[in-house]
């Protein structure tokens, strides 16, 4: 009885989806979201830089301010690196 229920559920699931998708096959259904899922999975995959490996991979370099930058004032040396968790602290 379980399993004529679960089949019932199945079909029910796997018509709605066909009409969704105006597709014939339930199998041409599920070819198609893998084909999917891996193009997005590469793209995804090849538009991740890897990270840069440094010796100081915890500092972020300043930007040199122009003079008439608000930041100009503040930063004394435009070449110091600042941690990031410090500079957040003050």
């Amino acid at each position: 009885m379980r399993a004529t229920a679960s089949k019932s559920l199945e079909d029910r699931r796997n018509q709605r989806t066909l009409l969704k998708f105006g597709a014939k096959s339930i199998d041409t259904v599920h070819l198609v979201e893998a084909l999917l899922e891996d193009l997005i999975g590469k793209s995804v995959a090849e538009s991740e830089s890897p990270p840069v490996e440094d010796e100081d991979s915890n500092l972020v370099r300043a930007e040199s301010p122009d003079e008439n930058s608000a930041f100009a004032t503040t930063l004394p040396d435009s070449s110091a690196y600042l941690d990031p968790v410090d500079a957040a602290v003050r």
